[in-house]
Parts: C-alpha cells; sequence; structure tokens
C-alpha cells in the first residue's frame, strides 16, 4: 500500500475514506478543555481496539487537533483513535492536568461499548509532556500510586520523546538567580507545582519514575533522536534502561538524526514500527 501522508484541510484531517470522527466529546465538566475526538475506522472487524493519543505542548498549549497526521495511520489497522484535551496550566496544577488525561482514559473504557469500541483493548501513545503523562499512567497510576483506585489497565504504552521534570524544567529556568524571562513564564511553575521557586529543585526530583519502576508495567514502545534538542534524549535512555533491568518488555528506537517535532517521524519506516508494536499489544 502506498504511504500517503494525513493532511489538514481548513481545519480538519483528511481521513481519505479510512475513517469517521465524533466530535468534541465530554468525559468530565470541570472544563471546556475536557473533550476528545474519536476516530472510527471505516473497516472494523467486531470491537475497535483503541489507540488513545496524548498531545504534547510543555503542559501549557497544545489541543487534541494536532500532530495527528502520524497517529491517523492507526485507522488503517482497523484501531480506533481517541485523541484527547486536558486542561493546561491557565486552568490547571500538573496532579490536576494529569488526573484529567486519566479521567478520559477511564471514560472510554466504561463507555466503550457505546461507541462498538473495545474497552479491554487499550493503548496509550503519548508525545512530549504528553508522553510524560502516559508514562505516569503505566508506572504510578496502575499500580494505585497515583492517589486513586486503577480501574483501567492499558496493554502497551508509546511515548515520543518524554521529558525527565528536572531535566526538562532545570534548563529551561536559571532556579538560583530566578531570572525568567516571557518564554519560560510561559511554564507557570509555581502554580503548575504548587510550591515556591527555591522549593522547586526538590519538588521537581518528586516527579522522576525511574526508580518506580518494577517489573509490573506494560509493554512500552520508546521513540527519541539523537538531536532532540529540546528534551534530553539520556532521560529516555535511562527510562529504557530500567525497563530492560526490570524485565518489562521495551522497544526503543533511537533514531540517529532524530529531531524534535512528531511530523518528523511521519514517513513509513517510523510508522511501520510503532504500528507493528500496537499490533503486537492489541491483537
Amino acid at each position: 500500500m502506498e504511504y500517503k501522508k494525513y493532511k489538514m484541510i481548513d481545519g480538519e484531517y483528511d481521513l481519505r475514506g479510512n475513517g469517521t470522527k465524533i466530535s468534541d466529546i465530554p468525559y468530565k465538566n470541570l472544563s471546556k478543555k475536557n473533550k476528545l475526538d474519536l476516530y472510527i475506522p471505516t473497516s472494523t472487524k467486531g470491537k475497535c481496539p483503541v489507540v488513545v493519543f496524548v498531545h504534547g505542548g510543555g503542559l501549557f498549549k497544545s489541543d487534541k487537533k494536532r500532530h495527528l497526521s502520524n497517529a491517523l495511520h492507526c485507522l488503517e489497522r482497523g484501531y480506533a483513535l481517541v485523541s484527547i484535551n486536558y486542561r493546561l496550566n491557565d486552568e490547571a496544577t500538573y496532579l490536576e492536568i494529569q488526573n484529567d488525561m486519566i479521567d478520559a482514559i477511564e471514560w472510554i473504557a466504561e463507555n466503550a461499548e457505546q461507541y462498538n469500541l473495545d474497552g479491554e483493548r487499550i493503548a496509550l501513545w503519548g508525545e512530549t509532556h504528553g508522553a510524560y503523562l502516559s508514562e505516569v499512567f503505566g508506572v504510578l497510576y496502575e499500580k494505585g500510586l497515583f492517589n486513586r483506585e486503577c480501574k483501567v489497565h492499558v496493554k502497551g504504552i508509546a511515548v515520543y520523546y518524554a521529558p525527565n521534570f528536572p531535566d526538562f524544567y532545570g534548563r529551561i529556568f536559571d532556579l538560583e538567580k530566578e531570572k525568567f524571562n516571557e518564554k519560560n513564564a510561559n511554564y507557570k511553575m509555581e502554580k503548575l507545582f504548587e510550591c515556591g521557586l527555591d522549593e522547586l529543585p526538590e519538588k521537581l526530583k518528586t516527579y522522576e519514575l525511574y526508580d518506580k519502576i518494577d517489573g509490573s508495567e506494560p509493554p512500552f514502545y520508546l521513540l527519541h533522536g539523537s538531536e532532540d534538542t529540546v528534551i534530553n534524549p539520556k532521560g529516555t535512555i535511562r527510562f529504557a534502561n530500567k525497563l530492560t533491568e526490570h524485565k518489562v518488555s521495551n522497544v526503543f528506537y533511537f533514531v540517529k538524526g532524530g529531531k524534535h517535532g512528531i511530523d518528523f517521524y511521519d514517513e513509513k519506516k517510523y510508522t511501520d514500527s510503532i504500528l507493528s508494536f500496537f499490533d503486537s499489544v492489541l491483537l
């Protein structure tokens, strides 16, 4: 089959006959952001397995309609694609944002039958900070370590260039001199992490996941480019090593010369790799 990219036309992706879209389904009512879009494949055999896409954007920008050109290839495999919104840092703290993401996935599982989805076969796909939210789901939430009962176990988690919080925010901010400029003020650090700047370095360390990995995690697919100048690939390398150390099934696609940005990876060789991962965990 010829590889064709999904292009956006007048604000909507051309699905090329491979699916239909149901827009702006609310999964809770705290904010207008608490909505999701559902893309249902045209060719289905029974209930559709589900891939949930969690967008990135530093927790202060982007939304569920962006960066789907690669993820929409899931439709060709017969997988439904759900792209979720969550509150951003102008409305919510990090913990509230993470809970939005978990609430959306629980809602999908609970309401799957209504849309002919298979609530027992769900996988996650996150990019940048959406990838970190997805890692937390697999490493903390599924063990009941996120201060709430686990109601959903996903079959696999794909993460594209997830940040390590101490490294990512530590490189953006000069914490000792407390100098802010207009760009890094977007992150609203004190509000996001509910602490003062003097407490921030220690608070950020509590969000590292490496030592929480114990071997009970679902399979992971990790992708990171060697030339990513936004998010340090060393964090993904360490995450992959910890998964391997604890015998968690994982695929690590370390892309030599790879850059930051999901559109860079909308190519057949990358798409085939991640779809093969979803096949392995969903079928």
